[in-house]
């Protein structure tokens, strides 16, 4: 399973938990992305003592390239006739 793969499994996992929470419990979406925003922050954390401020720097342009690529791809596919 290739990188991408294993991101796209992750966040579906994490988007079943969501819906999952929404339909059991009464939680607000506030509470929800706090939640979310509290983990993200626990991420960094680790993170950031695995990791130099260079590799997390280079890991986020190379997100955001993906990122822009993505949008291309998507812009082109909306092309009728491409």
């Amino acid at each position: 399973m290739t990188s991408a793969d294993q991101a796209q499994a992750f966040m579906d996992a994490v988007n079943d938990v969501i819906e999952r929470f929404k339909d059991e419990f009464d939680l607000t979406y506030v509470d929800m992305i706090g939640v979310l925003e509290m983990v993200k922050t626990e991420l960094l954390v680790e993170a950031g003592e695995l990791m130099t401020a260079e590799e997390v720097k280079g890991a986020i342009e190379e997100a955001a390239q993906e990122d822009e690529e993505d949008e291309e791809d998507e812009n082109e596919s909306d092309i009728p006739g491409a």
